[in-house]
């Protein structure tokens, strides 16, 4: 087998190997509903955990920009900042 060919095949080894290692690390989150968002947000308030509470509000936020809950979120995350 010559040489440039052994080369590129390691090359496209190399390369599908990466790729699938990138793939396996990525974690699969499942979305929840705006409404899922916001109520666990509520009841880190509640329990006092703001630094969850604040997360909950920026994934909501994040994942729905417009909607029903999106003015609340942002005033809710203005408070659970503070």
């Amino acid at each position: 087998m010559p040489r440039s060919l052994r080369l590129f095949t390691l090359s496209l080894a190399v390369l599908a190997l990466a790729l699938a290692a990138g793939c396996a690390s990525h974690k699969s989150q499942k979305l929840k509903s705006e409404k899922e968002y916001f109520e666990d947000a509520q009841k880190q308030m509640q329990s006092g955990n703001f630094s969850k509470a604040t997360t909950s509000l920026e994934e909501l936020e994040s994942h729905y920009p417009v909607g029903l809950y999106t003015e609340q979120a942002q005033l809710e995350l203005i408070y659970s900042k503070f």
